[in-house]
């Protein structure tokens, strides 16, 4: 019976447990259908919230320029065009149709809700992002240094032929060959656009090639720098930056200044076989005699040159003749001998003091020697043939003195009478020596009676060493026997 009650009892509890059980279960239940169902409402949601955006946001690609984000574009073909679009207007910019953009740009796809750039805004946009240009042009090397960039390679071509072309003819020649002593190349490359030359900056820098430091020398009359520097193709404050030690109003003949040349970058060596013909000259047979003044001649026979064909290789660099190379030559005519007979017999001294004066009292005779010419039988043009002019013959340099004191009014060379002076004396006299060796006075310079000038020679229309003698009034000549004691074959 006691085990009757006990289950009873235990059955009892079983129920009561059950029964909670069933409750919290019904509890449980309705809250994982509750969670199910805001699981669902939350994707549909979604699904519609997606739907939505969907709507809004459109395939596009995305322009970089150097890595940053300028734009978008609807596709490919608006960015290919903008770009077409931007490189004709840098090329007419820049008036060159080699203009490439050496910057980073790139398209990446993308989506976006905002506005597209057409072709024209995309290339402008470009455009102001501050696009970095350059030329595709080229390097013309030398022996592997760069020596200039030109704007294309074409430009390149063109200078290099163009330069070579103007040395590869010699007129009369038969060209064997014409090539640079360089090496050259062309090297093909983007070129910033400052840097790119043209066709005649390219030229000009071929011909004239690179500046380098040179000295020159002072010549006669260069004493002002601004001579000197127009003299030698540069400026007066160049030069003076180069020569600061020196002093360019205060140079004189002789001085060392530094200064520039052009030293050219290309050779053109060209080698041109010529055939030719080319005078031999004649030899002359001296016969002295004592039938003639020392300094007189007699020719007896006229020398006539030769000429030979000759056949030659030439070298140029440049145009300039370098070298040269007989390969063969034949005489076609024999030179004629001149022969002709010297003079060897010496005048004798001259009587004359040079401190005293002679003549008419005014004049001295200005030299020593034979009396030559006063008067020529006939008439003619010259002086000499009315008795307006003397010939006095001595040998070479014999010393020549003033006439009469006076200024020096011509000390150069005058036509036939070869080195010349002329000398200005009071009451309207002149006095004029010609044919001189030398000329030892200065225009503007006094002298005095009796002072030394030059010496005899054989300079201008002259055969012989003599003095040619004139005494003028106003420019006139006048009969040289009224004014010094002289007569054809005597000594004085």
């Amino acid at each position: 019976m006691k085990t009757s009650k006990f289950g009873d009892k235990l059955s009892s509890v079983e129920e009561k447990i059950n029964a909670r059980l069933d409750k919290f279960n019904d509890k449980i239940g309705k809250r994982i259908f509750t969670a199910r169902a805001s699981a669902i409402v939350v994707t549909a949601f979604m699904v519609c919230v997606g739907t939505g955006i969907a709507h809004v946001q459109t395939t596009a690609y995305e322009v970089l320029y150097n890595g940053q984000s300028i734009g978008y574009v609807k596709d490919q073909s608006t960015f290919d065009n903008a770009l077409g679009e931007l490189q004709q207007k840098l090329s007419k910019e820049y008036g060159n149709d080699n203009v490439i953009i050496a910057d980073d740009i790139k398209l990446k796809p993308a989506r976006t809700m905002g506005e597209k750039l057409d072709v024209d805004q995309c290339a402008e946009t470009i455009y102001n992002a501050g696009v970095d240009v350059k030329l595709k042009g080229a390097a013309i090397m030398i022996d592997g240094k760069a020596a200039i960039q030109t704007d294309s390679k074409e430009t390149a071509e063109k200078a290099l032929n163009d330069f070579k072309k103007q040395y590869a003819q010699v007129e009369g020649a038969t060209v064997l060959s014409s090539e640079l002593k360089q090496n050259v190349t062309i090297d093909e490359q983007n070129v910033e656009v400052p840097d790119a030359k043209n066709y005649d900056v390219t030229m000009s820098y071929l011909k004239e090639g690179n500046e380098i430091t040179a000295q020159t020398t002072v010549q006669p009359g260069e004493t002002d720098g601004n001579l000197i520097a127009a003299n030698r193709g540069t400026t007066v404050d160049r030069l003076a930056a180069m020569n600061a030690d020196k002093d360019l109003n205060a140079l004189k003949e002789g001085d060392v200044l530094n200064t520039t040349q052009k030293s050219p970058v290309l050779t053109v060596v060209t080698i041109v076989e010529k055939q030719y013909q080319e005078e031999i000259p004649f030899e002359t047979e001296e016969q002295p005699t004592d039938e003639l003044m020392t300094g007189e001649e007699e020719e007896i026979q006229k020398g006539e040159n030769g000429q030979k064909d000759i056949d030659a290789v030439f070298t140029y660099e440049n145009g300039q003749e370098v070298g040269k190379e007989v390969k063969s030559e034949n005489t076609t005519k024999e030179p004629v001998k001149a022969v002709k007979r010297v003079g060897t017999k010496e005048a004798a001294a001259a009587p004359v003091s040079r401190g005293s004066i002679s003549g008419s009292g005014q004049f001295l005779i200005p030299t020593s020697g034979l009396v030559g010419e006063i008067g020529r039988p006939g008439g003619g043009s010259s002086n000499h043939s009315n008795g307006c002019a003397v010939d006095i013959l001595n040998s070479y340099g014999t010393p020549v003195y003033a006439s009469a004191a006076g200024t020096v009014t011509r000390a150069s060379s005058f036509g036939g009478y070869g080195n010349c002076i002329e000398i200005q004396h009071e009451g309207g006299y002149s006095t004029l020596y010609g044919h001189l060796s030398s000329i030892d006075v200065s225009v503007g310079q006094t002298v005095g009676q009796g002072e030394y000038i030059g010496g005899t020679g054989s300079t201008g229309s002259s055969t012989a060493n003599h003095l040619h003698f004139e005494v003028k009034i106003g420019g006139v000549a006048q009969l040289i026997q009224d004014y010094i004691p002289v007569s054809s074959g005597a000594y004085v």
